[in-house]
């Protein structure tokens, strides 16, 4: 529903998400297909995602490698992960 294209769904993950109570936090690669389809990520989504690791380090808005999170049915944030080489953690 109200998407400008058409696209096939597998209804058993449709059903899925009617048993679904929320509140689920995933951590998406920067490479998952989910991703891909940057205009189609727009439009569902109102989510704008560019992988900055080939941008300039100050044109990087949010990190080289950051991965977008997803709770629930909606993008929240974005997550740039760094080993602390000091403390080693």
């Amino acid at each position: 529903e109200g998407m400008r294209q058409k696209w096939r769904v597998d209804p058993e993950a449709l059903a899925a998400l009617e048993n679904d109570p929320g509140g689920r936090v995933a951590f998406l690669s920067p490479y998952d297909g989910m991703l891909f389809d940057r205009p189609r990520l727009r439009e569902l989504f109102d989510f704008d995602y560019v992988l900055e690791q080939f941008k300039p380090k100050p044109q990087r808005r949010f990190g080289y490698f950051a991965h977008p999170i997803l709770l629930g049915d909606r993008f929240v944030g974005m997550l740039d992960a760094e080993v602390d080489r000091e403390r080693e953690e």
